[in-house]
């Protein structure tokens, strides 16, 4: 066999582990879900409703956050929580299906709820209002 063809298939084969070792990585990493910057205003977070009229997930941003929201608006269901790990405090990535703390491996649902540990605390959340315009958002006590 020609030390071409070795080479190829040494690579085929190590490229395989590396994608199979690191998928549910890779799978978060790649997900493109918008971000925005939101105003902090009247103790609340003002997202602007024209920042989800094509993407009804995104993750919102704001100075005065210890970590991003992530806001869910879906038909009747409305969502928003703290994208904080309750485990260690860390901040969570999106990736569509559920939120992931890269720190420890805890999993949240997008509402919120625990479905993977060493996390056993639902995240923070947030009450929704809204007008014509925008999204306010305000920490439930």
């Amino acid at each position: 066999m020609s030390s071409r063809r070795k080479f190829i298939q040494l690579s085929s084969i190590v490229t395989s582990g590396v994608c199979c070792g690191l998928s549910s990585t890779l799978i978060q990493s790649c997900t493109n879900i918008k971000s925005v910057n939101a105003k902090y205003t009247n103790g609340r977070i003002v997202v602007p409703k024209s920042d989800l009229i094509i993407d009804k997930k995104i993750v919102v941003n704001n100075m005065a956050l210890q970590a991003p929201i992530y806001l869910s608006i879906e038909g009747e269901k409305e969502t928003a929580v703290l994208m904080l790990c309750t485990h260690n405090d860390c901040e969570l990535k999106p990736t569509g299906t559920y939120l992931f703390c890269p720190c420890h491996g805890s999993e949240f649902t997008n509402d919120g709820e625990v479905t993977k540990g060493p996390a056993i605390q639902s995240l923070s959340e947030f009450i929704i209002t809204s007008d014509e315009t925008s999204y306010y958002l305000k920490l439930k006590q």
